[in-house]
């Protein structure tokens, strides 16, 4: 079955709905639909980053996967940083922060080929 968010194609692992990092999505006619859209602010942030999650040069789901890890060991309101170059991450760090309920603060285009995303933990 293929699983698509806001009519394109899913770019995740391919372990399709059960498995799905992204649990908080509901399958509605064969598509994933993201509930409580959250969008990024548009200030800029100049707090502390408590960890950084260095994900670049690696492909779906690792960015995600290490994201999820390194956004366990930290205490609800510290910030963490995810660097990415994989282009799913675009859409898979930000569907990822919304689901699991927490603050993204920011996505950065660092160059075309590199992404830069906080992400506030809110539980």
């Amino acid at each position: 079955m293929s699983i698509f968010i806001d009519d394109e194609l899913c770019t995740g692992c391919g372990n399709c709905v059960e498995n799905c990092v992204f649990s908080g999505v509901e399958i509605i006619d064969n598509k994933a639909i993201i509930i409580q859209s959250r969008k990024p602010s548009t200030k800029k942030y100049f707090g502390k980053i408590h960890n950084t999650v260095d994900a670049r040069n690696l492909s779906c789901p690792k960015p995600v996967m290490m994201s999820k890890k390194a956004l366990e060991k930290l205490e609800i309101g510290q910030v963490l940083e995810v660097l990415a170059t994989d282009p799913g991450s675009k859409r898979d760090i930000p569907a990822w922060a919304q689901v699991t309920g927490q603050e993204l603060i920011t996505v950065e285009d660092r160059n075309p080929e590199e992404f830069r995303f906080l992400v506030k933990k809110l539980k």
